[in-house]
């Protein structure tokens, strides 16, 4: 295993800029970039889900052809990559519904945090007593400090304060979502509220 930059994380580096770009143009000029965010941020979420294994251990698939390659994963190796892509993957969905105020996104950003933080720190504790290389477990802390950072700021931020800031221009669809979150077993809330958010796409 070495520390080699491969495709997959050629993709995965331009994939999280153009994917953070879009949060923060989103953030600016609001809701009319709501497809393009959903569009790009759900093809990282399957890119990590899909080849984390790839892109953290930075082989090809066809490395696996070689057997002095395959004896250098170890099962740590093999799972935690695994592990922390299926990880991230779930991170980036949850500060998906954390922009677009799907249902259930609270739960969705406390359980993203949660599990980063989990995953991250059973990592540095295995490295603690079986050490791994230090470029391995670097890139994985930087991304659970990033990508946990931002579901956390999400998680903890108010909902009305994050509906001002995401929804300024639209008071419309601020009323329509608090008074789902009033009503969320109203019929006539959840069609209003469905309604509103039809006018982004």
């Amino acid at each position: 295993m070495s520390n080699k930059v491969t495709i997959f994380n050629k993709i995965e580096t331009y994939g999280i800029i153009i994917v953070f770009i879009l949060m923060a143009l989103r953030g600016i000029f609001g809701p009319g970039l709501n497809s393009l965010m959903l569009y790009f941020t759900t093809l990282l979420a399957i890119f990590y889900l899909w080849l984390g294994f790839f892109i953290f251990t930075r082989t090809m698939p066809l490395d696996l052809l070689d057997p002095r390659r395959r004896a250098q994963f170890n099962p740590f190796i093999i799972s935690s990559s695994i592990v922390m892509g299926v990880v991230y993957s779930y991170t980036f969905i949850a500060i998906l519904f954390g922009f677009l105020f799907y249902s259930g996104m609270m739960f969705m950003l406390g359980s993203s945090f949660i599990l980063v933080l989990v995953t991250t720190a059973l990592l540095y504790f295995y490295d603690k007593q079986k050490p791994v290389p230090s470029w391995y477990m670097r890139q994985l802390y930087k991304r659970s400090i990033l990508f946990g950072a931002i579901s956390f700021i999400l998680w903890v931020t108010p909902v009305d304060t994050r509906l001002e800031i995401l929804f300024r221009d639209h008071p419309e669809f601020i009323e329509a979502y608090q008074h789902y979150r009033e009503n969320p077993e109203d019929e006539r809330a959840i069609e209003r509220l469905r309604e509103e958010r039809s006018r982004f796409r």
